[in-house]
């Protein structure tokens, strides 16, 4: 029982790690979506839903 908690500690911890990090790293993404997006929200505001 208590490896079973010390694996899910380890494995919360390993993936906020690397989920923080998205931009670097062997597989990334470019922040070019995420900054179109933002453009997006700025300039067209909230979508209400239909």
């Amino acid at each position: 029982m208590t490896a079973g908690l010390a694996m899910i500690v380890i494995a919360t911890f390993f993936l906020a790690i690397h989920l923080d990090l998205p931009f670097s790293g062997p597989v990334h993404i470019t922040p070019e979506a995420v900054v179109d997006v933002i453009q997006r929200m700025k300039t067209e505001g909230p979508v209400a839903d239909a």
